[in-house]
């Protein structure tokens, strides 16, 4: 073990200079698309190595730990967090259900009053709900144009490297 960690602590420290390196000639280079889409596909599968390996290790630590959370000697800790995977969402009902307890306590128990209207109440539907995006298209068809509600830019463009098509 010590051999293996005194390796990656190496591997580390050549790596960050290495990194430093690539970033630099990236910025820099005036060499062709092509030598700068080769060094994209190297650092690619370079990232894709590590995730595997990391991948591995990960499962056995996680496989092996007795109880949540292990300490280590220099002062680090690994907790382990068993997430759950919930699939085949009833949003319909699970709405319906929300919407309910949102109508619940929206009447004042003393007076019997109507605290909210049903603006708030759809808006405090969110509070429960945390939608990632709106369905654009569905909004333009209802006359709503969604970007007077966000703050927009580019996004992030993604490269994605694939075997050559011969024709």
């Amino acid at each position: 073990m010590a051999e293996i960690h005194d390796e990656l602590t190496a591997f580390n420290k050549q790596f960050v200079a290495l990194s430093a390196k690539v970033e630099e000639y990236a910025r820099m280079s005036d060499d062709g698309i092509n030598a700068l889409a080769e060094l994209f596909i190297l650092m690619d599968q370079f990232r894709k190595d590590v995730n595997m390996v990391n991948d591995t290790v990960m499962t056995t630590v996680a496989e092996r730990m007795d109880g949540e959370i292990v300490f280590l000697d220099n002062g680090m800790q690994v907790e382990k967090k068993q997430g759950e995977d919930r699939k085949k969402w009833d949003h319909n009902g699970l709405a319906v259900e929300v919407s309910r307890k949102i109508q619940q306590l929206s009447v004042d128990p003393d007076t019997g009053e109507i605290t909210m209207t049903p603006d708030e109440m759809m808006i405090k539907m969110l509070d429960y709900a945390a939608p990632s995006y709106w369905r654009l298209t569905q909004l333009r068809s209802i006359g709503v144009d969604a970007d007077k509600y966000c703050e927009k830019s580019e996004g992030k463009i993604r490269l994605v490297p694939t075997q050559a098509k011969t024709f």
